[in-house]
């Protein structure tokens, strides 16, 4: 009788775990979720509908990956993520609704900024919409 317990038990423990392993799924997170390397905030290949850019969810990061090694307090514009905003609209890095105006976009899509790489279109897009769409702190 025990034999046979034990037997069920397996069996049952085995078919729970089979179960389970199919209830796996690959969860795919935004590529803004992740950081990638020196010349990448995270946007990836994914397209951002262009009023869609916000500040805190795609230029931030975007900052925070490639901006902030150079321009974290020391170097004009802070691009710390409490300082960001107020430091680039402030100290006329960007004209709101005005992108190519903006002394930000101008730096970003020459490739001056960052040295040594620029930005992928696409970041240089994210920052462009935003501009565009008036720069807003959201």
């Amino acid at each position: 009788m025990k034999r046979l317990t034990l037997i069920a038990a397996m069996i049952l423990a085995a078919t729970g775990t089979f179960l389970l392993a199919g209830c796996y799924k690959d969860v795919i997170l935004p590529d803004s979720a992740s950081s990638g390397s020196g010349s990448s905030s995270g946007s990836g290949t994914t397209t951002v509908p262009a009023d869609s850019v916000t500040f805190a969810k795609y230029i931030v990061p975007l900052f925070s990956s490639n901006c902030t090694t150079c321009h974290s307090g020391n170097e004009s514009p802070d691009l710390r993520a409490a300082n960001a905003y107020n430091a680039l609209t402030s100290g006329k890095y960007v004209v709101s609704g005005d992108a190519a105006s903006s002394v930000l976009y101008q730096k970003v899509s020459s490739g001056e900024m960052p040295p040594g790489g620029g930005l992928k279109q696409s970041d240089v897009d994210l920052i462009k919409n935003w501009i565009n769409n008036g720069a807003l702190n959201n």
